[in-house]
């Protein structure tokens, strides 16, 4: 959180798993890692604890953000994806203590999707009042 840039929108610990991982029915763990997803500019960007997502980046002016809601293959935890050029990524914070919603921060998954969609949608508002 320290290497942080000084003026973050928003950042919260969370887990990932891309989609291969997502999608596999036989796993050890219910998630590739865990890092901080962040907003900065009109950028989220992801720093894990793993080789390979050290830093991934999602433009919100073109990243598709996408509830998924529970997944029994991956914990029957709530997910969230967003998708960048390249790959989708699914994340979600609602591990152990948090799955009964007692996190110090008061952050949810769908908390944290609802906010990042927000994010999203007042940079394409702006956007759009550029181009008039």
């Amino acid at each position: 959180m320290d290497s942080l840039p000084e003026n973050v929108s928003f950042k919260v610990a969370v887990r990932v798993n891309s989609s291969r991982k997502n999608d596999s029915i036989f796993k050890f763990t219910g998630f590739d890692c865990s890092g901080i997803l962040y907003v900065y500019g009109e950028i989220i960007y992801f720093k894990g604890s793993k080789p390979g997502y050290e830093q991934i980046e999602f433009d919100l002016k073109s990243a598709v953000i996408n509830w998924v809601g529970v997944q029994a293959q991956n914990g029957a935890l709530q997910w969230f994806s967003i998708k960048n050029n390249q790959d989708t990524y699914y994340f979600n914070m609602e591990t152990g203590i948090t799955i009964f919603n007692l996190s110090k921060s008061g952050e949810s998954t769908r908390n944290i999707y609802e906010k990042l969609k927000n994010f999203q949608a007042a940079t394409n508002l702006e956007k759009i009042g550029a181009q008039n």
